[in-house]
């Protein structure tokens, strides 16, 4: 009887143990971004599903696609505008998985790797054909363990106009690891951030602490989007703008709730928005899924499902 017992809780512990795989093709993913222009205020929320496969190179990719966006604005008291849902269906990005690290087909013309504060952060590097880049490991699972991968390589508190078109991939450390329900959940600081806020002037020490949090089978679940994890918000410019992205919330095919995250919910009350076709086309949306009304030129846009450059 002992014996049986300690094989069934052998068995119970392993199945806690068992690796769960963030590409599937039954969760949809949904982040919220948010624009603030002075008391102004527009809110969208995208959502992304893996949907379909390419072969390229022998090795199969899975689409990871920009579903929908829906937006609503807002002013300092009230609802302004409550827009339609708006399908997209646009392919974001060509991931694999394979012993617990999740990769990127590269599809640019070049990527920017950090390489410490003695070799100026960052450099630039022409993408090699058929090249991948870490989106997620989680096999790093020990403090101190470190790897390289997709992030935002700016502090939230500073002030820039510097648009990035490529992966930017920055150096993680693993802070802590704890337990969620059965799965690994990482603190990771991103040290790009942290070793370039230790050599800027008018940065505290408690400021340099870029870190982000990733969980088994889910990704990124704090501020930033699926593909790049944001430490802080993303952008605060001269203008009185600022933007940030996060995780909102994790469904099934149902629409339930299967992973909370910030759980922003559209208004269902206010002022419908005019004219607002969910097939009107000519649209602009960033990949995040934010609606764009000023494109600056030379950055990647979504329009009508395909990705475009702004002239």
């Amino acid at each position: 009887m002992k014996k049986l017992l300690l094989l069934v809780s052998l068995i119970i512990s392993l199945a806690a143990q068992a690796y769960e795989p963030l590409i599937r093709e039954d969760r949809v993913w949904e982040y919220i971004s948010s624009d603030q222009h002075w008391t102004m205020h527009s809110h969208t929320l995208s959502t992304f599903q893996f949907d379909g496969t390419q072969e390229v190179n022998g090795k199969t990719y899975h689409q990871l696609k920009l579903k929908t966006v829906s937006s609503w604005e807002m002013d300092a008291y009230d609802i302004i505008e409550i827009g339609e849902k708006h399908t997209v269906d646009s392919v974001e990005a060509l991931l694999r998985e394979e012993g617990g690290v999740v990769y990127m087909l590269v599809q640019t013309p070049s990527i920017m790797v950090y390489e410490g504060p003695e070799n100026q952060y960052f450099t630039e590097q022409p993408a090699t054909e058929n090249q991948e880049v870490v989106i997620y490991d989680f096999t790093q699972i020990h403090p101190g363990d470190y790897f390289y991968a997709s992030g935002n390589p700016l502090h939230g508190n500073q002030t820039f106009d510097f648009y990035y078109n490529c992966p930017m991939i920055t150096k993680y450390c693993v802070v802590g690891v704890t337990d969620d329900d059965g799965r690994n959940k990482i603190t990771l600081r991103n040290c790009a951030v942290t070793e370039v806020c230790e050599n800027r002037d008018g940065i505290t020490p408690e400021e340099t602490a870029a870190d982000v949090e990733v969980v088994e089978g889910i990704g990124n679940i704090g501020l930033g989007s699926f593909l790049v994890p944001e430490t802080e918000w993303m952008m605060i410019a001269t203008n009185g703008c600022s933007y940030d992205i996060s995780f909102n919330n994790l469904y099934d095919l149902e629409g339930n709730v299967v992973y909370q995250g910030a759980n922003v919910q559209k208004p269902s009350s206010g002022i419908e928005s005019i004219g607002a076709d969910a097939k009107t086309p000519g649209k602009l949306y960033d990949l995040t899924g934010r609606e764009i009304r000023n494109p600056q030129r030379g950055t990647i846009y979504i329009q009508d499902g395909e990705k475009r450059i702004a002239r």
